[in-house]
């Protein structure tokens, strides 16, 4: 803020009167009350000539009353003057990408200063003649985001077939945002909250909530479908997976389509499923659209969107897996991408990357998965390396305790929503989370292979944050006890009461209904040897088996004859 100091000498009453006037210049924002500011800025993608062409309407008026003090006279000390202050604005702030050209304020007695420039951003001051109470002042700004060809360092992408650009507010009081496309286009937004509407010739995009512009931010990929090159391969179990990407990069389209078609058949055999999406599509995006990742799945409409750069040759494998491995299929995200990394590494022969220390605060918080984000730092960089490579790692450790065909049945297992203990339907509880996970790794891997540590898989979870000790209280022992009555007594009897407290991780009751059960069973056993109770016997371990609460096992116990 700076201030100005004008005076000029009047005669009132034979009194020299003084009139003291402070211009206020804020290099952003201003005070609501006293000059509200607006702001329109439209985005307008324009194909033909490659480029957004981007206009900001600004105004501001004054609103700040003059103040009439009455004191000593500025040249006569010993007299009473009343003095008049009048206030006036003279400058706006007013914010631009690095990669705006022909950058033009237009207005007159209008002049610009850049102030800062700061992560691909530039803070202006634009100067006017100052306004006075009840005057006003707009100004118009206009500058273009010329587009580049793939793989520029450019953030900015526009043809005829596809877009990728980045629009932003202003910080006035209020305002509106907006950007238009010609008609054809379909559009993915992302970080800020908009509003759609497609009419004859145009679609409309409109920022939602006007009255802080500047807090708006917001980059979107736009595709024209009919105009992007597109090729079709089938998986060998009948699913179709479209390739569209740019007509002016056919190489990308080319390398990615014969991934495809070498990569989808050896994932439905190494999963031992067909890809749970209909009809997946994979896009080439801007590498900026994707902010710092490689691609990602949309799992709503089976998209996957691949960067234009596709540096990594493990990244179709990855990105395909996710059409079996999302947030559809499964709960928490560590399982999603470990698994996709698990099983885009068996289908490459690449390996899990370095394990590191956890580069965080504290203690690993695997099941807190993080994200990248717009603008990461070096420890949030490393933290994302930490959990791909660890969750990674979790799975191929598994891997290597179970052998192909278990970790086979652990992934089916999750992916069908198969029971984990005999006879016990699991539908209904929403998507897989790390404790079926666990129960799925113990029960169709560590148990099979003959593993005997009954605390192997917990180990893992423990150590990455993903479970406590707390939330496994109890469970080793429950399963020994469950384990131990299967594999004896109970064996071919289990009851459904038991088995669901099982999957419920309702160890009390789980571990109740098994004595409950296993009573039952000696009586039956005791009262067989005594003779003439082999039909009853029969009927009694039936109602047994298929007993779905405690109440039930109790009823079963309870009514077998007493021994002599």
């Amino acid at each position: 803020m700076r201030r100005y100091l004008r005076s000029r000498t009047n005669l009132l009453s034979g009194v020299v009167v003084g009139a003291l006037v402070l211009t206020l210049l804020p290099a952003t924002a201003l005070a609501t009350r006293d000059a509200p500011t607006t702001s329109q800025s439209t985005y307008r993608l324009q194909p033909a000539k490659e480029l957004v062409d981007v206009t900001v309407t600004m105004s501001i008026k004054n609103r700040k009353a003059d103040k009439v003090t009455v004191g000593p006279c500025p040249n006569a000390p010993s007299q009473r003057c009343r003095i008049t202050t009048y206030y006036t604005y003279g400058a706006m702030g007013f914010v631009a990408p690095t990669a705006a050209r022909q950058l033009r304020f237009i207005g007159p007695g209008v002049k610009s200063k850049a102030i800062r420039n700061k992560h691909g951003w530039v803070a202006y001051e634009v100067s006017f003649p100052p306004i006075r109470r009840g005057q006003s002042k707009r100004i118009k700004v206009k500058y273009q985001l010329p587009a580049a060809g793939p793989r520029s360092s450019n953030t900015t992408r526009v043809n005829d077939a596809y877009a990728h650009f980045c629009w932003h507010g202003q910080p006035t009081d209020k305002g509106s945002v907006a950007a238009i496309l010609p008609r054809g286009y379909e559009t993915f937004n992302r970080h800020g909250k908009v509003k759609t509407k497609k009419a004859k010739q145009a679609v409309r995009m409109q920022a939602k909530g006007q009255r802080r512009p500047g807090k708006f931010f917001a980059c979107t990929d736009a595709f024209k479908p009919a105009r992007l090159l597109r090729t079709e391969s089938m998986s060998p179990n009948g699913q179709s997976v479209v390739v569209e990407g740019w007509p002016e990069d056919p190489a990308w389209t080319a390398a990615i389509t014969d991934g495809v078609e070498t990569t989808i058949p050896a994932l439905e055999e190494i999963i031992g499923a067909p890809i749970a999406a209909d009809d997946v599509t994979i896009r080439q995006v801007a590498a900026q659209a994707l902010e710092g990742y490689a691609g990602d799945f949309q799992p709503g409409s089976s998209q996957i969107r691949i960067s234009e750069r596709l540096d990594d040759p493990q990244l179709i494998a990855h990105e395909l897996a996710h059409g079996w491995f999302h947030y559809g299929s499964l709960k928490e995200l560590w399982m999603i991408e470990g698994l996709a990394e698990w099983a885009a590494n068996s289908v490459t022969g690449d390996r899990c990357p370095a394990a590191t220390d956890w580069p965080g605060k504290g203690k690993p918080r695997l099941r807190n998965w993080q994200s990248i984000g717009a603008d990461p730092s070096d420890r949030g960089l490393a933290i994302v390396d930490y959990q791909y490579a660890t969750a990674c790692g979790i799975m191929s450790g598994i891997e290597a305790l179970v052998g192909e065909e278990r970790m086979r049945s652990i992934v089916r297992s999750l992916l069908f929503r198969w029971p984990k203990y005999t006879g016990a339907s699991i539908e209904g509880r929403g998507r897989p989370d790390w404790r079926e996970f666990l129960d799925a790794v113990d029960e169709f891997g560590l148990v099979p292979a003959g593993v005997e540590d009954l605390k192997a898989a917990e180990r893992l979870l423990l150590d990455e944050g993903i479970a406590s000790k707390k939330q496994l209280k109890g469970r080793a022992a429950a399963r020994a006890a469950y384990h131990d009555a299967a594999d004896g007594v109970l064996e071919g009897v289990v009851p459904r009461a038991v088995s669901s407290a099982m999957d419920a991780w309702d160890w009390k009751r789980a571990r109740t209904g098994i004595e409950v059960a296993t009573d039952a069973v000696e009586r039956i056993e005791a009262l067989t040897e005594q003779g003439g109770f082999d039909s009853e016997a029969i009927v009694a371990r039936s109602q047994l088996r298929t007993a779905a609460s405690l109440a039930e096992l109790r009823k079963v116990r309870d009514g077998l004859p007493g021994l002599s």
